[in-house]
């Protein structure tokens, strides 16, 4: 096929995430609701088509608070605590303005961040369910404590329990909020299986996927389900993400590949791109 000839697919055409902290850092304290919005008017200026804000990482959560998991421990996200106490959660603020402003808002999971950010709650894991932990892959962070290296900082996916849970989580944002879908982020990270039991474990990981799909469609409307991972398909593979799957079931609207922070402008995309275009699945470089 010559340069050229393919035509671009589907509407959306930009996708802007948002770190969890890119903004928080910035605001006031306490945060003030109108600041909240005028983020997702800046992003309008630049052609942005969907808001992919990430509200899940390190087992907490940013930007809404629920009985499952802790609220961010960080100093720069309990500034949106009063707001919270007041009954209001930050990602209502953002849906609100997002569609006010004809964006498409999509919540993002990170699946197994591990900066090491939140050490008790993962040493209390460690003491209750062992299983649970990969203690095997080190805090990515240099500045993690030494309890994150101790104790370990992600979760092990090989365990029924702890798709479970994640699950829980999913379906509460779901129901609770008027988002347009959800994203998981294998860019932070992948490790999501003991390194040896890895390629051997894609059915564990496209059953999850499967499940998320499902809680998915339980809601009325389109919403949309995409997976930002590792650039070349080899390397998803290598991980248990076995992405022609889940591309041929139907059950991610869109891939993201690309590299761990940087963008490889030589990078091809024909393994990814030669499969989503013969299903309704898109694809995004990063």
């Amino acid at each position: 096929m010559k340069l050229g000839e393919l035509k671009p697919r589907g509407n959306r055409r930009l996708i802007y995430v948002s770190d969890p902290s890119n903004t928080t850092s910035h605001l006031s304290d306490p945060v003030q609701e109108d600041e909240l919005r005028q983020i997702i008017r800046n992003y309008t200026l630049g052609g942005i088509d969907t808001v992919v804000q990430e509200v899940f990482a390190e087992c907490m959560t940013m930007f809404w608070r629920t009985g499952l998991v802790p609220y961010d421990i960080r100093p720069h996200h309990q500034t949106m605590v009063p707001m919270m106490d007041r009954g209001t959660m930050p990602v209502e603020i953002y849906i609100d303005e997002c569609h006010k402003q004809g964006l498409e808002f999509i919540a993002g999971f990170r699946m197994n961040d591990r900066h090491g950010h939140h050490p008790d709650y993962f040493k209390q894991l460690c003491e209750e369910k062992p299983d649970w932990v990969l203690r095997e892959y080190k805090p990515s962070w240099r500045g993690a404590p030494q309890e994150s290296h101790e104790y370990g900082c992600s979760l092990n996916y090989a365990v029924a329990g702890v798709r479970e849970f994640l699950l829980s989580i999913m379906a509460e944002v779901v129901s609770r909020f008027e988002l347009d879908g959800l994203e998981f982020s294998y860019s932070r990270l992948l490790e999501c299986f003991p390194a040896n039991q890895a390629a051997e474990s894609a059915d564990i990981m496209t059953d999850f996927i499967r499940q998320a799909r499902a809680i998915l469609n339980q809601k009325d409307g389109n919403l949309v389900l995409g997976v930002r991972i590792p650039q070349q398909m080899a390397g998803c593979l290598r991980w248990g993400l076995d992405i022609p799957t889940w591309i041929r079931e139907g059950l991610v609207d869109y891939i993201a590949p690309g590299d761990f922070g940087f963008t490889d402008f030589n990078e091809k995309w024909e393994d990814f791109t030669s499969i989503a275009r013969e299903h309704d699945c898109l694809v995004y470089p990063q």
